[in-house]
């Protein structure tokens, strides 16, 4: 994994307005924790492009392998971050076709592949995580591309009659080109969802490339006025995997669950062996779950050498999974790494790197996974994760509690009803603890008031697709009016082509959630501590096979991630792993009520900071209040809306400062 960056001038008339090799270095230079490893610089003869690399080396650790790279004799240039799985079996093809290489390097391998097939037809031979930048010297044109799901990040904007590119925004805003004005469409998209909804990014006129998309940019030696961000990210893109198509191609589901199983188990081991290629240590994230345990019983399998595996502990009570994760590493033979973060640690890393994210999130998660990432980095280079698996194998518990819900929502008149007592039963959650003892043993409080209160809102729209999405906003849109934000227009919902209620929600689920929060927490995370995390569960394969699946190999008999429980029940004992999903989830009240408490409302009464994000003061002023009421119910909320301020506090200090924290942090 790398960090890349670079600067195109789009027309003729903007060729010398900006020392372009001297911007590329300038975002590189706050690409640092990346890629610690190597850096590299290249810039057009013609002053129309230079790309910038930092470079964590992976595959092929000698010169050869470094960047921006050009093949002998070749016409393109270019810039890589992220890694090809197949990269083997594709230069097997092309050395068959007669095409000769000069390095070991997968980067070699996606040039020689464009060249011969041209770019479309390359990305659709690809499997991996990735995103690059080709320049093509004979056409003067630059390619930019994204893997499938989203794992890794790709922002541009457009500058003076430049196009920008890098793998994190704040890099673009330490240039001093790009505004830090906020976007408001994605400041409402973030409170309404905990995540900046892809492709916007937070900032005014920079854009992400949407996964599964190559977007081609041509420059001009007309004195013509250059398109504009959005149109160059979004409007142009074109997507070279559409995944209904896709499973439309594939050879069907399986008759039974005994052939799903087996077939599962048989992709899931080839994506693990080639995740596991690689010429440095790898190790495996542990946390307990499903996902994780059977990402690492097959890397045990498949493994030569030894396997490490990293676990976080939390002392709150409810919260910490330690010891599921040390009875499965046990089990495996893995040697097991605890990481038990002291509170105060964790509450002062909190507070500073808030403020440092690239974009804030209210998953609070990726804090104590930025914990692991550093300890694993200390032992290895590489870790495999079970990230993805819920959102393609139905493993969130809220699949499960809605599929039950769907059926009550035939008449308006019932939803009506059910809507105001399942919000009666979330006030009442939010204030006795002993209405959530009764009511479902097994379940925390903040977790039982936070399923009510997304059932309340799951009665209320009339389609079905808009009452999934209700029940995952983090702010709903009585409150997102009162912070005087305006309606958000959305179209082309992905769940509006799904075939049943699963389907929908599977559908938002990966082209929304995954890439926004869940993929974007990973890479944040764990690139900060220039580790690089390989998710297995997201293998195309894997992904498309699991799309023809019968919604009963999915859940079944009131479990959810049916088909991954039989497949890990091969490998470890049921006992080590049947029990009430937990997540990768932290204390949020906990904290907000106590030791992040102060530098909480800090920021949220903070009103010039409320204004500067554009929110009204007395709105944040009023959820403080009902978070006070009603803690269990409010806290997500009220982080969310912290989180977002603690990263414009950040943003503010100017963007020399910022980067030059981030290299003091990295």
């Amino acid at each position: 994994m790398c960090g890349i960056s670079g600067i195109v001038a789009l027309t003729a008339a903007a060729r010398g307005r900006l020392a372009l090799a001297q911007t590329a270095a300038t975002i590189s230079g706050a690409l640092l924790h990346r890629g610690p490893d190597a850096s590299g610089l290249w810039s057009d003869p013609q002053g129309w492009v230079a790309f910038a690399h930092r470079r964590l080396a992976i595959v092929d650790l000698s010169p050869r392998g470094e960047q921006p790279m050009r093949r002998a004799g070749g016409h393109q240039v270019i810039c890589f971050n992220g890694e090809i799985y197949n990269f083997r079996s594709i230069r097997a093809e092309l050395e068959a076709a007669g095409i000769e290489f000069q390095s070991g390097s997968d980067t070699e391998v996606i040039l020689a592949a464009t060249q011969a097939w041209g770019i479309e037809a390359a990305l659709q031979r690809m499997d991996g995580a990735f995103v690059f930048a080709l320049w093509d010297e004979r056409e003067r044109v630059l390619h930019l591309a994204r893997d499938r799901a989203g794992e890794k990040p790709l922002l541009g904007a457009v500058a003076r009659g430049h196009f920008l590119f890098a793998s994190e925004l704040r890099a673009l805003l330490g240039t001093g080109l790009v505004s830090s004005s906020l976007d408001a469409e994605a400041v409402r998209g973030y409170l309404e969802f905990g995540y900046v909804p892809e492709p916007l990014s937070l900032v005014q006129g920079v854009f992400k490339l949407p996964a599964g998309c190559y977007t081609t940019i041509r420059t001009s030696e007309a004195d013509s006025t250059a398109a504009s961000a959005r149109t160059l990210m979004i409007e142009r893109a074109r997507r070279y995997w559409r995944l209904p198509e896709s499973v439309a191609a594939s050879a069907g589901p399986a008759t039974s669950i005994e052939d799903a199983v087996q077939r599962t188990d048989d992709i899931l081991a080839t994506a693990v062996r080639e995740q596991l290629d690689c010429d440095v240590p790898v190790g495996v994230f542990l946390s307990g779950g499903i996902d994780s345990a059977l990402v690492a019983s097959k890397v045990r399998d498949v493994a030569s050498r030894r396997v490490d595996a990293f676990t976080v502990k939390f002392g709150e009570e409810g919260f910490d999974e330690s010891d599921h994760a040390r009875q499965i590493a046990q089990h495996l033979g893995l040697a097991h790494h605890v990481l038990e973060i002291p509170p105060q640690e964790l509450m002062n890393s909190i507070a500073t790197e808030a403020a440092l994210t690239d974009e804030p999130t209210a998953n609070a998660s990726y804090f104590p996974v930025l914990a692991m990432s550093r300890l694993a980095r200390q032992h290895v280079t590489v870790v495999l994760s079970g990230d993805g698996g819920d959102e393609v194998f139905a493993g969130y518990n809220r699949y499960r509690q809605l599929l039950t819900l769907f059926k009550y929502r035939r008449s308006g008149l019932s939803r009506n009803i059910a809507a105001g007592v399942l919000q009666a039963s979330t006030v009442l959650a939010g204030m006795f603890g002993r209405f959530e003892r009764a009511l479902l043993s097994d379940m925390p409080q903040a977790q039982l008031a936070t399923v009510l209160s997304r059932a309340a809102r799951f009665f209320g729209p009339a389609q079905a697709g808009d009452a999934y999405r209700a029940t995952m906003q983090l702010l709903d849109d009585g409150e997102l009016a009162a912070l005087g934000l305006k309606a958000r227009r959305i179209e082309g919902e992905p769940w509006r082509a799904a075939a049943g209620p699963l389907r929908a929600m599977l559908a938002e689920d990966f082209f929304n959630y995954l890439p926004g929060d869940n993929l974007a927490k990973v890479d944040r995370a764990s690139m900060r501590a220039s580790l690089e995390a390989r998710l297995p569960l997201l293998d195309r394969e894997l992904i498309e096979f699991a799309c023809t699946q019968p919604d009963d190999h999915l859940i079944r008999g009131g479990q959810s991630k049916f088909l991954l429980r039989e497949v890990l029940a091969r490998h470890i004992p049921r006992e080590l792993f049947e029990r009430p999903k937990m997540g990768f989830t932290v204390p949020v009240e906990a904290w907000l009520r106590g030791p992040l408490r102060d530098w909480s409302r800090s920021l949220l009464l903070d009103r010039d900071a409320c204004l500067d994000a554009g929110l009204e003061p007395q709105g944040v002023a009023a959820m403080l209040s009902r978070f006070d009421a009603s803690p269990a119910v409010n806290a997500r909320r009220i982080w969310g809306v912290a989180m977002l301020l603690a990263w414009q506090r950040g943003v503010r200090s100017g963007p020399a400062v910022m980067a030059t924290r981030q290299l003091e942090n990295a």
